[in-house]
């Protein structure tokens, strides 16, 4: 089904036909580079009411912090010998403070006023708040740009990732970690089989079980060309390790336990895969890629 539907925030093509639909929420697929995006977009969340997060709101990103931080660890350990480094999307700024610990010059942006307050009062670390573009951040310089699971909710991808590659010097590099296309239909398509089976009622009480995805939804081709579109040399396009336990719901220690296995076997399966098809198919939840400036 053809839809009526915004420019593709990739290749700018106003063609794209209708991937999947849930009640009023919809995914569409370019129909000339494949992308696939949310149209149409939803409204966005009234700002924080005050700069203080309330401690629910802290105690769950701590949450999501320590669940993360054997992966932030392994990004600083591949990166080289530190250097300035820029987090896009830093939240509350926990990779920040490991990145400087690990003895980068790090500097963070996030649109929300709140989580880039909490950062720079409470863990002391460099996070501006509002977009990249509006920073004024000099040509060429940083060595590294990260973006842990935030290009996937900007809604136009490729102009953040053209001026985060303004922003890197001859040499220096890009990292992304991404939901996967391939993983979110499945699971849509799974959940909607079940709901099927009896549990639609119980099932769209929990909105994050039907609809997973965010404004945009990479694969592994369409994160390649985003970042080559930027002007990035992609270096690799990798299925990310999952992230252990569940760290927005917070289960119990048994219950984390066994999502923990579960993503580890999933994973395992996933790699199977990935090796037999020397990488060019990718099933894990979640891509991670590589991205260089010619030096």
């Amino acid at each position: 089904m053809t839809a009526d539907a915004r420019p593709c925030p990739l290749c700018a093509a106003a063609f794209a036909r209708v991937l999947l639909t849930a009640g009023p929420r919809r995914m569409v697929r370019c129909g000339a580079c494949g992308l696939v995006y949310r149209d149409p977009l939803p409204a966005p969340g009234p700002p924080p009411a005050a700069l203080e997060p309330d401690t629910d709101l802290v105690r769950r990103e701590e949450r999501v912090a320590d669940r993360r931080s054997r992966e932030f660890r392994r990004l600083l350990a591949a990166a080289g010998p530190p250097g300035r480094l820029l987090d896009v999307g830093t939240g509350f700024g926990f990779f920040l403070r490991l990145a400087g610990a690990a003895g980068w010059s790090a500097v963070g942006v996030d649109p929300d006023a709140q989580a880039a307050h909490y950062a720079r009062t409470r863990l002391g670390v460099d996070a501006r708040a509002g977009t990249l573009a509006a920073q004024g951040f000099p040509d060429a310089s940083v060595d590294l740009v990260t973006f842990w699971n935030v290009l996937e909710c900007i809604p136009e991808p490729l102009a953040e990732l053209r001026e985060a590659r303004r922003l890197v010097r001859p040499g220096g590099r890009i990292f992304v970690r991404t939901q996967n296309l391939a993983w979110q239909a499945a699971s849509f398509h799974t959940t909607e089989a079940v709901k099927r089976l009896g549990l639609r009622r119980r099932l769209e009480r929990e909105p994050h079980l039907t609809f997973i995805f965010n404004a945009i939804s990479f694969s592994r081709a369409t994160l390649a060309g985003a970042l080559t579109r930027a002007g990035f040399e992609v270096l690799s396009v990798r299925n990310s390790p999952p992230i252990p336990g569940d760290p927005y719901l917070g289960l119990g220690a048994p219950g984390e336990r066994a999502l923990s296995l579960a993503k580890r076997l999933v994973f395992g399966v996933a790699q199977a895969v990935a090796r037999a098809s020397r990488h060019r198919v990718l099933v894990a939840p979640s891509l991670e890629a590589w991205g260089q400036v010619r030096p």
